[in-house]
């Protein structure tokens, strides 16, 4: 009898994209089987503090909380190389202490960069990522902290970039910017560990390789179907660090959560 493990990750390009091979069973799962589910960022960090699923993508920044739960695998996260969060307004606006500005969940790693990098005082409200440019152009927030595709896409809304939050983080610390990561149950076989992050990774290697049967259940789950604003979210968020966040990736996650 197969073993199955229940497994959460986001709908956004970078994760379908990485987890297509072992969803869809383009891999050899090692006698696995995989009960998956998708959930928002924030979603899948609230289920993670009450141990929902027994492999999760989780905000890097949710891991002190849920240390005595889960514990992290090497493979599957997304890192910024070159910046991450955009802190974005609509032209003209006056950020002050009365101003409302949005974020994508508590426990985001967004959020823990906002607190770094703008000390202004101002009015926080956490929403779903999705709702950000939504919540802008009805005037219900001044700024908001965008992640996912919306880097991309921002300006064609009319707004602008007030600050890269994850430019500001390279600048200081010289280490990819941590955003999500996979958590793995504490209870889990050491052994069984180590069979699913490898799995992580041939499903990542699959996919660079097989680009064009993957981009359609990418396409399926994405919030933006754009195939320019899909590849680049691959190109930003997929890389080295993905396949293996090796001892420069699991720094950055340690002084993010020192943060």
């Amino acid at each position: 009898m197969k073993q199955k493990l229940s497994l959460a990750f986001s709908p956004c390009p970078n994760d379908t994209f990485m987890m297509y091979a072992l969803v869809h069973r383009k891999i050899d799962l090692q006698g696995l089987e995989f009960d998956f589910k998708f959930l928002d960022i924030e979603k899948l960090n609230q289920a993670a503090i009450k141990g929902a699923f027994q492999i999760t993508k989780a905000s890097a920044a949710l891991l002190p909380l849920v240390k005595n739960q889960y514990k992290l695998l090497p493979s599957g996260g997304a890192f910024g190389s070159e910046g991450g969060p955009l802190l974005i307004a609509r032209p003209g606006v006056d950020l002050n202490e009365n101003s409302v500005i949005v974020i994508p969940g508590e426990h985001t790693s967004a959020h823990v960069l906002f607190n770094k990098y703008y000390k202004k005082p101002c009015v926080k409200q956490f929403v779903v990522f999705s709702e950000i440019f939504a919540f802008l152009s009805s005037s219900r927030a001044d700024a908001g902290v965008i992640i996912h595709e919306d880097r991309f896409t921002y300006w064609q809304h009319g707004f602008e970039c007030v600050a890269d939050l994850g430019l500001e983080w390279k600048k200081e610390t010289n280490l990819p910017v941590p955003l999500g990561v996979f958590l793995i149950k504490n209870d889990v076989d050491n052994g069984l560990v180590l069979v699913v992050g490898d799995l992580i990774k041939k499903s990542i290697e699959w996919a660079s390789h097989n680009y064009d049967e993957v981009f359609p259940w990418m396409k399926e789950n994405a919030r933006n179907e754009n195939p320019d604003v899909i590849r680049k979210h691959i190109e930003y968020y997929v890389n080295e660090y993905s396949l293996d966040m090796g001892k420069q990736g699991l720094e950055a996650v340690q002084v993010l959560i020192n943060s």
